[in-house]
């Protein structure tokens, strides 16, 4: 099971078309947020446990698949996110990180071109190349099972309704910062009760 970031990392922007291999070819669809969308025109802020907030850049998030909440069309969704290039798709990388959310719910109709927020918890396990899409697929199943578990831990869960997510960065600091208080008192609830 993943931890709780130290930094966690609230991404906002334009849903953007990917390369359709997602749905396509993998039969997982997700939401597209290219790192030169968020520079021009989104968000990529980093929030410290004390509530401190920084920018930051997709670039230099550590490439890989994170547990996140999503916010699209009002509602806040569970998810899996992978920032990377894709090494799988060999001769066909993504030419630039790309942030690929997969909503663990049902989402009928696309949704090119909307704002779509997510906030990255926790660090599952880094993008790698797999050998195949047998292994890509049964890999990326496993994260979606983890990451379904992880955002039912109480450190996770308490980020859902996070107004970070609702809003439109007006009011998101006060809020982060109270749900990282939550969080970290929860983690450190089993440690603080056994204290004399």
């Amino acid at each position: 099971m993943p931890a709780l970031l130290d930094e966690v990392c609230l991404l906002r922007g334009e849903v953007s078309t990917g390369y359709g291999r997602g749905s396509k070819k993998i039969g997982v669809p997700t939401a597209n947020l290219k790192a030169s969308d968020l520079a021009a025109k989104g968000t990529v802020e980093m929030r410290d446990r004390s509530g401190g907030a920084r920018s930051g850049t997709l670039e230099a998030l550590p490439r890989g698949v994170y547990v996140a909440w999503a916010r699209l069309r009002g509602t806040v969704h569970p998810a899996v996110v992978n920032v990377g290039l894709s090494p799988t798709f060999e001769e066909a990388e993504n030419p630039e990180p790309i942030a690929e959310a997969h909503l663990l719910d049902p989402i009928d109709a696309d949704f090119y071109g909307e704002e779509l927020a997510l906030l990255l918890l926790g660090y599952v396990r880094p993008e790698r190349k797999f050998p195949g899409f047998d292994e890509l697929v049964a890999a990326i199943r496993a994260d979606i099972d983890t990451a379904g578990r992880a955002l039912t831990e109480p450190e996770f869960a308490a980020f859902r309704d996070d107004k970070a997510l609702l809003a439109d960065g007006a009011g998101a600091d006060e809020t982060v910062t109270l749900a990282l208080t939550l969080a970290l008192t929860l983690a450190l609830a089993p440690a603080l009760a056994l204290a004399p």
